[in-house]
C-alpha cells in the first residue's frame, strides 16, 4: 500500500509540474528600421521596440542611441548588450539584446569583493595599463590564447596576415603576460579574481589565470570573474576567455562551475553570452548538465536561437544542439518543447529521490 501511493504522490507531483512548465514565455525577436539602419531587438516580451524608443527620445523626434547603460539605467531593463554589426554587403546593422525588467533576477553579478588589497608590485605596472586598454592591449589579451598555443612570433605573423594585429606587434604585451605565470602568481590571481577588492589587481590576476590554459580551475575563475562587479574585469576575463576558446579549446568537465554558467545562460552579462556559448560548445560541455544549466531559465537563450542575426542565432542553436544531443532545427516550438521537458524531469528526478528517502 505504501508503495501504491507513493507512486500516486508522484504521478500527482508530476501532473503539477507539467502545467508549471507547459509552456514558456514567448521572447520575440523584432527587426526595425531606424534612419536605413536594421535594428534587432532579442529578448522583448512585454516590451515594444516603441515603447524603448519613446523613453530613450523622450517623444523627440530624433533618433534613439542605443547602449547598454541607457537601456538599463534609462529604460530599466535588467540587462542589456548593443553590438554593431557591419555585413559582407557593407550595410550596417545593430543587435539590441535586453533582459526585461521581470527577469531582474536572473541578473546576478558578483557583489564586490570587501576583503581588502593585496598589493603585488611586479603586478602594478600591468594593474594601471589594464586600468584603461588601449585598442592595442585589448588586441594582445583577445590574442593571447593563440600565442600561447601557436608561440608569440607565429601567433603575430598569422595576426597580420588576418589583418586583426597589422597595426601593433603585441609581443612585446604577451611578454609582459607571460613574466607572470609561476606557481606562486597562480595562487595569488586564482584568490585576488574572487576576493581582492582593487579591481585593477582582479584584471591582472585574470591576466595571469589566462596563462595556465591546461588549468580547469584557471577557467572556471575566469568564467566566474565574467559576473565581476566591475565591467573592465569582467571584460578582461571575456577577451581572455574568447582568445582560449579560438586557439586552446579541449574538453572541460564543466560541473563545478555550474553556479556562474547557470547564471550567465540565463542573461547575466548579455554582452559575453555570445562567447560563453561558444566556449562551451568548444569544450564539449556534457549534455547531462543540461537540466541544471538552462532549465527554467531558457527565456533569452531561446530568443537568441531565433534571432534574425545569423551568427547569433548560430552559437545558441549550436549550444542547445549539444545540451539535447541534437539539432531540432529551426522550429522554436519544438526547442521550447524540449526546455519543458528539461524542468518536469528535473523536478520529477527530485521528487523521485524524496519519496525514496520516504520509503
Amino acid at each position: 500500500m505504501r508503495r501504491i501511493q507513493s507512486c500516486c504522490r508522484r504521478f500527482a507531483a508530476l501532473a503539477c509540474l507539467t502545467v508549471v512548465f507547459a509552456s514558456i514565455p514567448t521572447v520575440q525577436g523584432q527587426v526595425v528600421d531606424r534612419d536605413g539602419t536594421a535594428v534587432e531587438f532579442i529578448g522583448l516580451e512585454e516590451w515594444t521596440p516603441e515603447r524603448i524608443d519613446a523613453i530613450l527620445t523622450g517623444g523627440r523626434e530624433v533618433a534613439p542611441y542605443y547602449c547598454a547603460a541607457n537601456l538599463t539605467g534609462q529604460v530599466g531593463m535588467a540587462d542589456a548588450a548593443v553590438m554593431h554589426q557591419l555585413g559582407r554587403d557593407g550595410k550596417r546593422s545593430i543587435l539590441v539584446v535586453v533582459m526585461e525588467p521581470q527577469y531582474a533576477d536572473r541578473v546576478v553579478y558578483r557583489p564586490a569583493p570587501t576583503m581588502g588589497a593585496v598589493h603585488v608590485d611586479h603586478w602594478e605596472s600591468l594593474a594601471r595599463d589594464l586600468e584603461r586598454p588601449t585598442a592595442d592591449m585589448q588586441r594582445a589579451l583577445m590574442s593571447y590564447g593563440q600565442c600561447l598555443a601557436a608561440g608569440a612570433t607565429e601567433a603575430h605573423e598569422r595576426l597580420a596576415q588576418s589583418g586583426r594585429g597589422a597595426a601593433v606587434d603585441p609581443r612585446a604585451a604577451w611578454a609582459r603576460f607571460e613574466a607572470l605565470r609561476t606557481s606562486e602568481d597562480f595562487d595569488r590571481a586564482v584568490w585576488a579574481l574572487a576576493h581582492d577588492s582593487d579591481s585593477r589587481t582582479r584584471s591582472v590576476a585574470a591576466v595571469v589565470l589566462a596563462g595556465f590554459p591546461e588549468r580547469d580551475l584557471a577557467l572556471y575563475s575566469l568564467v566566474d570573474g565574467i559576473r565581476d562587479a566591475d565591467a573592465r574585469v569582467r571584460g578582461t576575463c571575456n577577451q581572455l576567455l574568447t582568445g582560449w576558446t579560438r586557439s586552446l579549446a579541449r574538453p572541460v568537465d564543466w560541473e563545478p562551475a555550474l553556479d556562474s554558467l547557470r547564471h550567465l545562460v540565463g542573461g547575466t552579462n548579455l554582452f559575453a553570452l555570445p562567447n560563453v556559448l561558444d566556449l562551451l560548445n568548444a569544450t564539449e560541455i556534457a549534455p547531462e548538465l543540461a537540466a541544471d544549466l538552462v532549465g527554467g531559465r531558457a527565456e533569452i537563450l531561446l530568443a537568441l536561437a531565433d534571432a534574425q542575426h545569423e551568427p547569433t542565432r548560430a552559437k545558441a542553436r549550436g549550444f542547445l544542439s549539444r545540451l539535447a544531443g541534437r539539432d531540432l532545427g529551426s522550429d522554436l516550438a519544438a526547442w521550447e518543447a524540449w526546455v519543458d521537458d528539461l524542468g518536469v524531469s528535473k523536478d520529477a528526478e527530485s521528487v523521485s529521490r524524496t519519496e525514496s528517502s520516504r520509503e
